[in-house]
């Protein structure tokens, strides 16, 4: 369970060695063993029933998208001299490049937003003080979401 745990984060060590496959001896030792491997996977397979029967016990079994309600941004008065800054897509919070107080200038990274294994990256475009952020690292986001709100600097 803790490798379960641990793998999805790059918390368990792989060891990875260099070797050559000798497919001959691969195929001798498959049908030399394969009483031994057919209960192997007998019992890989009830494992696997069993988990899912845990799964579905614990209503786990169903990814339910609205499950995750996200913020909704008419709950937010933004003053009438600060930006949106949102999230161009559906994804997670990768990374938060900036903090309350913070000076930005236009095209400075903001936000990165993970989306189908590609880092988005969301940039100020106009120049002044980041106000407020609306977002946490790791959590999911929907596309137009409220990420941070910049106060525009007076020209």
């Amino acid at each position: 369970m803790q490798i379960r745990e641990d793998f999805p984060n790059g918390q368990y060590p792989l060891r990875i060695e260099e070797t050559e496959l000798d497919l001959h001896a691969f195929h001798q030792s498959l049908d030399k063993n394969r009483n031994e491997i057919l209960e192997w996977k007998d019992h890989q397979q009830q494992a696997f029933d069993d988990e899912r029967a845990r799964w579905e016990a614990a209503g786990q079994a169903v990814f339910q998208e609205d499950a995750f309600e996200a913020a909704s941004d008419d709950d937010r008065d933004l003053p009438p001299d600060c930006m949106a800054v949102n999230s161009p897509m559906p994804g997670s919070i990768w990374k938060i490049q900036v903090e309350p107080g913070q000076e930005v200038k236009p095209g400075d990274c903001l936000v990165i937003v993970e989306s189908m294994k590609m880092e988005i990256n969301v940039n100020a475009e106009e120049a002044g003080v980041v106000q407020n952020v609306f977002c946490q690292t790791g959590n999911p986001v929907k596309a137009d979401q409220l990420l941070v709100s910049v106060r525009k600097t007076q020209t």
